[in-house]
């Protein structure tokens, strides 16, 4: 490939007098090269240096165009300075990995570049500042100026050759630009021309590292109050002084910091009224200092969410699980009460990726022991399930059942009006340890409604079916004299709400309304299967009826529906009903009054049967009053009779 023009390879052909040597030579042909370069004789591709072409030279022209623009916009390069320095700060700062505390909970660092305002916010803050902006004492006497309880960390960045960094930064963006404009050009002088501007840009790129390094080199941190970190390289001294300033930031962190909290949370959903012996703690619960504060902030009422992130915060900066450990003892010692969805829940329930989502109410009263067994007693009574310690969760349940034995105690006339359930209501808009206690205090009213309420119902399931029975009764006496006056008694009992009074007021209305009836059926019965017997007979006389089959005979007593007249049972009230359901006693007179005209039908058809071309022939109706018209009427039925057996046999 022939020989490359590379400063090495220059001075080993310059080389003259080869017993003096070529140090000095090595040491001026860099500066030469560069010289040539920068007038743009040559250009530089990697380490190789060639002469310049048509293409190459447009290349330099445009850069240089674009680096004279730079140079001559401060406006621009204080930009590009800023947020240079900005970039290179927050790479740096990546280094710095807080944890605070033995619960070694994660923290982070909160990078402000704004030099007119303090910073603010729940991370350490990190306030970045450069001799640019500022001068290095004002921001010395501003950090000394500040409070020693302010957790802000004051980082300044001198300003270190201030010429060479524009022209730096000025080199890299014309670099660049060019590229950028120029793009990828296909010919060979071209290619090249690139490759040269690539490695002006590397070599602006190169300056600019260790100008900048020399910046960062030179930084200050100081804390709040003045006091300077020491150190060599920015990431440690940053360390230092933030896990200095969580103290400050986190002022009550210390009385949350335990990273034992997530066993009291494990003994406390179990019952463990102990459970903050796990941190240490073996006075009252509200005393313990987590426990106090998260108390003072929930006041009345808060939603899980909200506990957390005010402790997660300024300035307590408490784990979750210290938090959550607080929570769930207050509700185990029933200092809070919880609800999800309006709906009280046991700590036992509370999943803890639930808690976010749950009310926490603080309870105005507290449950004695005492108070405490009247209610489980109340519980019992009532065969509600319950687990010591979760009656809170049972109790809806107690009073539904309370508020059931209510309604099924009365009712509609007859029965009495049902008991009153205010007192029911009243307890239903109570919660938490409130409702406990008021059903503590009215636990012998309870306990006796309980008592009463349930008699009263058993009563009620006992008597409503004879009254009943006896609208039934009523129903099908209607129009006997019998009816009457019961239906008058009936009437009394359900206007004076009388159907539970003693004695019981409606069996002997029930007995005198089934015994009206049963002699009524009796008699029904009896003349309606003396009728059937009657006309039975005459047709089993007939000489028709006599020519027929059994089969023949069956079927047309079935198709006149003329079946026996079947036995009834009226010995009791309820066969009666069940006789009466199915025929009511009208239907009875009816049968009566129909069986001549079925009969008469049966024996049509059994001559029809033997005569199939036999015709019914109806006789005329008269009213007759002398023999005269006897005799007239006999003969117009003779001859229609005489006329109609032209045409076959007759039946009438």
């Amino acid at each position: 490939q022939g020989i490359r023009a590379m400063p090495e390879t220059l001075a080993d052909l310059l080389v003259e007098n080869l017993k003096e040597g070529s140090s000095q030579l090595r040491k001026q042909i860099p500066d030469l090269l560069a010289g040539l370069v920068q007038s743009s004789q040559l250009m530089q591709v990697e380490n190789e240096y060639r002469l310049q072409t048509r293409e190459s030279a447009a290349w330099d022209i445009d850069y240089r165009d674009r680096l004279t623009k730079l140079l001559n916009n401060d406006a621009t390069l204080a930009t590009e300075r800023t947020d240079l320095l900005r970039e290179q700060t927050l790479e740096r700062l990546k280094g710095v990995k807080l944890t605070h505390g033995k619960s070694k909970e994660s923290r982070k660092l909160d990078p402000y570049f704004n030099s007119e305002a303090r910073p603010t916010g729940h991370n350490v803050p990190v306030w970045v500042r450069d001799g640019w902006t500022d001068e290095e004492k004002t921001v010395i006497a501003e950090a000394r100026a500040a409070s020693t309880d302010d957790a802000t960390i004051t980082l300044f960045l001198p300003k270190r050759d201030h010429d060479g960094l524009r022209k730096a930064i000025a080199a890299k963006k014309g670099a660049e630009q060019t590229l950028q404009v120029r793009g990828v050009p296909s010919t060979l002088e071209g290619q090249e021309a690139r490759h040269a501007m690539e490695t002006r840009l590397r070599d602006a790129e190169g300056r600019l590292e260790i100008l900048i390094n020399d910046v960062f080199n030179g930084s200050r941190v100081f804390l709040a109050g003045g006091t300077e970190v020491d150190g060599m390289v920015l990431p440690p001294k940053v360390q230092d002084a933030a896990e200095r300033a969580l103290s400050r930031l986190y002022r009550e962190f210390d009385a949350g910091d335990d990273p034992r909290w997530e066993k009291v949370i494990e003994r406390a959903k179990k019952g463990d009224a102990t459970a903050l012996e796990a941190v240490d703690h073996k006075g009252d619960v509200e005393k313990n200092a987590v426990c106090s504060a998260v108390l003072q902030y929930i006041h009345t009422s808060r939603r899980g969410s909200e506990v957390r992130k005010n402790f997660a915060g300024i300035p307590y900066g408490w784990p979750q699980d210290t938090v959550d450990g607080a929570l769930a003892v207050l509700v185990a010692s029933s200092h809070l009460r919880a609800t999800q969805n309006g709906q009280p829940v046991e700590l036992k329930q509370i999943d803890r990726q639930k808690i976010g989502v749950t009310d926490f109410r603080c309870e105005t009263v507290s449950v004695s022991t005492t108070q405490r067994l009247a209610v489980r007693k109340l519980l019992t009574d009532s065969a509600i399930p319950f687990k010591p310690g979760e009656e809170l969760t049972a109790v809806p349940a107690l009073l539904s059942e309370l508020g059931r034995l209510a309604d099924d105690a009365g009712g509609d006339p007859p029965l009495p009006a049902r008991p009153n359930k205010t007192h029911l209501r009243d307890l239903g808009d109570l919660s938490g340890n409130e409702l406990l206690v008021a059903i503590a205090a009215q636990r012998e009213t309870l306990s006796k409604q309980t008592t009463d309420w349930k008699a009263t119902a058993a009563l009620v399931a006992k008597r409503r079916p004879r009254w009943d029975s006896l609208q039934k009764l009523l129903s099908a006496s209607a129009g006997s004299p019998v009816q009457t006056d019961v239906t008058a008694q009936a009437d009394a009992i359900s206007t004076q709400r009388s159907l539970l009074a003693n004695p019981d007021p409606v069996p002997p209305l029930c007995d005198r309304l089934a015994q009206s009836l049963r002699q009524s059926l009796i008699d029904a019965h009896a003349q309606c299967a003396s009728g059937y017997d009657v006309e039975m007979a005459k047709l089993t006389a007939s000489e028709v009826w006599s020519k027929l089959s059994s089969d023949q005979r069956q079927s047309i007593l079935d198709q006149n529906d003329l079946s026996p007249i079947v036995p009834i049972r009226v010995g009791t009230e309820t066969e009666i009903l069940v006789t009466l359901e199915a025929r009511p006693l009208k239907e009875w007179q009816t049968l009566c009054d129909a069986l001549p005209q079925r009969f008469a039908k049966a024996s049509n058809a059994a001559s029809k049967l033997l005569e199939p071309k036999a015709v019914w022939v109806q006789l005329p109706k008269a009213t007759l009053k002398t023999e005269q018209e006897v005799d007239a009427w006999l003969a117009t039925a003779r001859k229609a009779l005489v006329n109609q057996l032209k045409e076959g046999p007759v039946i009438v």
